[in-house]
């Protein structure tokens, strides 16, 4: 049977403003830290 998913026509987001904030600021948060995270050179 196979699953068809339309578009929203009508209504409003389930996500509010906040949700969208937090996960925009976490996933420029996430990428910042590794930009400046010092790695260690194994030298052996």
């Amino acid at each position: 049977v196979p699953i068809v998913f339309t578009d929203r026509q009508e209504g409003t987001s389930k996500m509010s403003g906040g949700i969208f904030n937090e996960a925009l600021w976490g996933v420029m948060r996430l990428k910042l830290r590794s930009l400046f995270k010092k790695y260690e050179i194994n030298q052996g």
